[in-house]
């Protein structure tokens, strides 16, 4: 009885380094986008949230008619935007993701801070942009009719 030899089954070196580098090659160029993705997804989440907040201050000041004052004021009680009403302690506090962070615009909005009144009007009217560290930027309008308008 002969015996057949097999052939060696598995994988030659040269094989899996061609697997190994088209990987790197896809982590290459996966990598940045999916950065991207994450610092736009945070940008929007902060604008959202900020968004909400001013539109549930409004809500507050009509459903208790007592203004809401919302300060946009970074690093003040460690967050980024409370509302601190006047002789009260801040009864909210936000804080935007790591690599977002605001700019005052055009409009009234130059005291870094908001009045949302009983009758459901704001104080003044102006812009937010909330931006990242990639150049990516959002705006926020709050008009005099206590509107908040994403944009």
């Amino acid at each position: 009885m002969t015996w057949k030899i097999r052939g060696a089954r598995g994988f030659t070196l040269i094989e899996m380094s061609v697997v190994i580098l088209i990987l790197g090659f896809i982590a290459a160029f996966s990598v940045p986008a999916l950065l991207r993705l994450n610092r736009s997804l945070q940008l929007k989440g902060a604008v959202q949230n900020l968004a909400g907040q001013l539109q549930l201050a409004r809500q507050k000041a009509m459903a208790t008619s007592k203004p809401q004052i919302m300060h946009l004021f970074q690093g003040t009680y460690g967050v980024d935007y409370h509302i601190h009403n006047t002789g009260e302690a801040p009864t909210g506090m936000w804080k935007f993701p790591k690599d977002v962070n605001y700019v005052w615009s055009a409009g009234t909005l130059t005291g870094q801070m908001v009045t949302m009144n009983a009758d459901g009007r704001a104080d003044r009217s102006g812009m937010v942009i909330l931006q990242t560290l990639g150049g990516l930027a959002d705006t926020i309008n709050v008009q005099l009719s206590g509107l908040v308008l994403l944009q």
